[in-house]
């Protein structure tokens, strides 16, 4: 029996996986394997709160100067004022930038937490290419799909893949459930995502058997394996379970 999918924060409760990832994440590890999303939003925001910063720096070195110069500051009640103003201001600009960081931090634990596990295989090294099996279907009828896109495995701590490895992937759905099925599926390798081999080896080993077949059937419809992209698989009575 599974676990009912826990409450979350960024995903739709209304459905949940077959066959949860159950992940904790490695944000180091993971962001260092896909550090654009991050560094797109965490360079300005840290850019910004340094100028904040240098600001009321300059504020206050220019008060003490004064002071130690026994200069009139009859004006510091304003000048305290517009700092307070302008910090106000900047921060309040800053909460976009910061509830976009924690939204992706909060997105990425629940990805890995209650995603999908499905099952990869290394189609090539340039560029490193994982092609990774699904049933996209909502209802009884199946849609098997294969999806070809790229990963950072050479980034991973040991190495590339070769071409032909097995990897475990845990996938987030896009579309509307009262479809039939699923419009796309985003899949990430888990070696991507954590350093931790017992995790890694107990994801890996929760992919039954026939997904790994049907993965295998599969690419052979695809003629050219190496084209990122997501192909809808032609379903036979029995041949994908």
């Amino acid at each position: 029996m599974q676990e009912k999918q826990k409450e979350s924060f960024t995903l739709d409760d209304s459905t949940s996986a077959s066959n949860p990832g159950g992940l904790q994440v490695d944000y180091f590890y993971y962001f260092r394997s896909f550090p654009h999303q991050l560094t797109q939003l965490v360079f300005p925001y840290l850019g910004q709160l340094s100028f904040t910063l240098f600001i009321n720096y300059g504020f206050m070195y220019a008060l003490v100067d004064t002071i130690s110069k026994g200069i009139n500051v009859k004006n510091l009640p304003f000048a305290f004022l517009a700092i307070i103003v302008f910090d106000a201001f900047l921060f309040y600009s800053l909460l976009p930038l910061l509830n976009k960081i924690i939204f992706i931090i909060r997105r990425t634990k629940e990805h890995f937490l209650h995603g999908c596990v499905n099952p990869g295989i290394v189609v090539s090294h340039e560029p490193a290419l994982v092609a990774v099996f699904t049933d996209l279907t909502t209802g009884s009828w199946a849609y098997p799909a294969i999806k070809i896109l790229p990963q950072p495995l050479n980034r991973l701590k040991d190495g590339t893949r070769a071409i032909g490895t097995k990897l475990a992937t845990i996938a987030l759905y896009e579309g509307i459930k009262e479809y039939e099925h699923w419009d796309d599926f985003h899949p990430v390798v888990i070696n991507c995502v954590t350093r931790n081999s017992q995790d890694i080896k107990r994801v890996f080993i929760s992919i039954p058997a026939w997904e790994w077949q049907a993965l295998d059937q599969g690419l052979k419809q695809i003629q050219n394996p190496k084209k990122p992209g997501l192909y809808f698989l032609k379903y036979n009575t029995g041949e994908f379970n």
